[in-house]
């Protein structure tokens, strides 16, 4: 005959923390099937306080944007560096126009420039309005006589060409007889005519004679007339 096997059911009771120097301990209370177990749990030693590390930073770099941030510490506790990389940011929006600051102070005048190329002709302006009218002037003639001695020593008469109001002025227009000059000398002058005394040049001068004598007949002379 088989002897029946009965099953206990065990379960947690009590758990207690001893002090450090206090042993571990464990009790079962209750009866079969249903028991419990007690525990006593000795509290461990206090560890040693960790040295405080003193951490600095390092380098700092700025990333390309878009990129992502990245961070890494080097050299041993408790001295320690932080190096940084931290990507550039994106463009931010355009802000708006700020107020005008003031004017600043006038530069030094720069140098002179070259002299730029002459422009094209303008348009040819109005007519201007006709000047008032002038005082009648009165013409000025100008004439050449010439005539020809008839016997030397005598004054040849001579008629002007242009009419005259008033005597004009009678002067001499030497010119030249083989290599004696011929001038004459006007006199009695009217407003239509006069009278030629005519002289040439002698060929020897004489210390007590004149430069010039009569001119013989039939020697050409010319006169200048101006007047109006």
């Amino acid at each position: 005959m088989t002897d029946k096997v009965t099953t206990t059911e065990l379960e947690i009771g009590k758990v207690v923390t001893n002090q450090p120097d206090q042993g571990a301990g464990a009790s079962i209370t209750g009866d079969a099937p249903k028991q419990k177990l007690n525990l006593a749990i000795p509290k461990g030693a206090d560890g040693q306080s960790p040295s405080p590390n003193a951490l600095s930073i390092g380098t700092v770099i700025t990333g390309q944007p878009a990129t992502q941030a990245a961070a890494s510490v080097t050299g041993e506790a408790p001295s320690q560096i932080l190096n940084l990389t931290i990507p550039q940011g994106a463009t931010g929006p355009v802000g708006p126009q700020g107020p005008t600051g003031p004017q600043g102070a006038a530069g030094a005048q720069g140098p002179k420039g070259d002299k730029g190329d002459t422009g094209s002709t303008g348009p040819q302006g109005a007519t201007g309005p006709q000047g008032p009218a002038g005082t009648n002037a009165t013409p000025v003639y100008f004439e050449t006589v010439s005539g020809k001695v008839v016997t030397a020593g005598t004054a040849v008469s001579i008629v002007f060409a242009k009419k005259y109001t008033s005597p004009p002025q009678v002067k001499p227009d030497p010119i030249w007889n083989g290599n004696q000059m011929v001038i004459g000398q006007a006199s009695d002058i009217t407003a239509t005519g006069c009278k030629v005394i005519v002289k040439q040049s002698v060929g020897t001068l004489l210390l007590n004679g004149s430069p010039y004598a009569d001119a013989p007949a039939n020697t050409n002379f010319s006169m200048f007339v101006i007047g109006s």
